[in-house]
C-alpha cells in the first residue's frame, strides 16, 4: 500500500479544470520528435528508479515545475507524497500527441519547451479519471475487464534480470525435458514461434538480452542516467553485440513505430471504437510496438514495461494467437505442464 499515492492535477495547481481544447492546443505547439524523446527519458527514469521511490518525485518536481507551481504544490494536502509524473499520464499524452503534435523537432529554449510539456502532462492527469461505464451490463463488464487488465500491464514491475532468463527456461529448455518431450500433447514451441513471427525464438530472446540492459542499467537517483543511453542508434548499436545485425534490424522494425504507423494505428482504433482515444488505459498501439523511431538513427522506448512484456508473456501470446482455435487448448494444457515443472 505504500506505493499507492495521489497524483497532482493541473486543476489543483491552476485552480480550474483544463479543457480538451486547451490540451490539444498545447500539444499542437510542441514538436513531436522532441516531445517523444523527453517523455521517453522520463518514462525510463520512472521505470528504473520506481515511480513512488522516496525523493524521486521531489527531485523531478524541483527540476520541472515553475516556482509558482512549486509554491502551489506545497500547499496541497499530503504534498510530500504526491506523484507529479507517472506512466499512465505520460502514455495518455503520447497517444494524443501522435495525432496533434507536428512531426518536427522543437527548437525553442529548454525552459520554454519544458514548461509547455509539464503543462500538458498535468492537464492529462485531470482526464485520467474519466472512465465511462456503459449502462448495458455486458458492455460494462467488457469495459471494466479491459480497464483492470490494462491497468495491471501498465503498472507491472517484474524485473528484467528475472524475466528473460525465465522466458529462456520456460520456452527453450523445459519443453525438451524428458518428462515433457514424450507428452502426448507435446508442442514444439520454438517451431510454432518461428511460424508465427518469422524469427527463431533463441534469436528473439538474445535480442532482448542485448537491447534491454542499454536502457535499464542507469539511474537518475544514483547519478548514472545519461543522454547517451536514452536512445539507441540501430545503425551502430548491434555491431557491438553478439546478435546478428540483419536479424536485429528486422526484429527492431517489428517492435518499432514510425510516425506514420503510429498515426495509422491510433486512427484506425479510434475509428472502430471512438471512446478509445480518451480511454485512460487504452495504449494498445504502444503495447504492440513499444519502441518509437524518432529518426533513422534515433530509436527510443515508449515504455520499458511494455518492451519487457514482449520478451516474457508476449512469447506466449504470439504462439497462442497464431494457432487455430482447436490447437490453442492443447498448447495451453502443455504449457501448464511446463510451468508446473518450472515451479
Amino acid at each position: 500500500m505504500d506505493n499507492i499515492k495521489p497524483y497532482v492535477k493541473y486543476s489543483e495547481l491552476a485552480g480550474r479544470m483544463p479543457t480538451q481544447d486547451e490540451f490539444g492546443g498545447g500539444l499542437r505547439a510542441i514538436g513531436l520528435r522532441s516531445l517523444v524523446v523527453s517523455l521517453s527519458a522520463l518514462m525510463q527514469i520512472l521505470y528504473n528508479d520506481g515511480v513512488a521511490t522516496p525523493q524521486l518525485q521531489t527531485r523531478l518536481a524541483l527540476r520541472a515545475l515553475t516556482p509558482l507551481m512549486l509554491t502551489r504544490l506545497r500547499r496541497l494536502p499530503n504534498a510530500g507524497e504526491r506523484v507529479v509524473f507517472f506512466p499512465q499520464q505520460i502514455l495518455f499524452t503520447m497517444k494524443f500527441a501522435a495525432l496533434r503534435s507536428p512531426d518536427r523537432e522543437d527548437g525553442r529554449p529548454n525552459e520554454e519547451f519544458r514548461d509547455d510539456v509539464v503543462e500538458v502532462l498535468l492537464m492529462a492527469s485531470d482526464f485520467l479519471d474519466e472512465i465511462v461505464v456503459p449502462a448495458d451490463e455486458d458492455e460494462a463488464r467488457r469495459v471494466l475487464l479491459s480497464h483492470i487488465v490494462r491497468n495491471f500491464l501498465l503498472n507491472a514491475t517484474d524485473q528484467f534480470r528475472y524475466m528473460l532468463p525465465r522466458a529462456a527456461v520456460l520456452y527453450l529448455n523445459l519443453p525438451n525435458d524428458p518428462e515433457l518431450s514424450d507428452d502426448p500433447e507435446f508442442c514444439d514451441l520454438p517451431t510454432i514461434f518461428r511460424d508465427a513471427t518469422g524469427f527463431e525464438l533463441r534469436d528473439f530472446i538474445a535480442f532482448g538480452l542485448a537491447l534491454f540492459p542499454w536502457f535499464i542499467d542507469q539511474s537518475e537517483l544514483r547519478g548514472t542516467f545519461t543522454p547517451e543511453r536514452q536512445s539507441m542508434n540501430p545503425n551502430t548499436f548491434f555491431s557491438r553485440t553478439r546478435t546478428d545485425p540483419e536479424i536485429a534490424r528486422r526484429l527492431l522494425a517489428t517492435l518499432s513505430h514510425t510516425h506514420e504507423s503510429l498515426i495509422a494505428e491510433v486512427s484506425e482504433r479510434v475509428t472502430r471504437q471512438p471512446g478509445t482515444l480518451r480511454d485512460a488505459y487504452d495504449f494498445l498501439p504502444f503495447m504492440k510496438r513499444p519502441l518509437y523511431e524518432v529518426l533513422g538513427d534515433v530509436v527510443v522506448p515508449v515504455h520499458l514495461g511494455y518492451l519487457a512484456a514482449k520478451f516474457s508473456g508476449g512469447i506466449y501470446w504470439a504462439i497462442f494467437d497464431h494457432l487455430p482455435e482447436r490447437e490453442r487448448l492443447r498448447f495451453s494444457g502443455f504449457f501448464g505442464r511446463v510451468f508446473e515443472l518450472y515451479v
